[in-house]
């Protein structure tokens, strides 16, 4: 995975902030 940009859950679409191990509203591992 590239450092410094900003991740997008697969699963419901919500950014994922950088260095977040899952996505904070649905909590899927990206």
């Amino acid at each position: 995975m590239e450092r410094g940009r900003k991740m997008k859950c697969e699963y419901c679409g919500t950014a994922i902030p950088d260095g977040a191990e899952e996505c904070p509203a649905c909590g899927a591992g990206k």
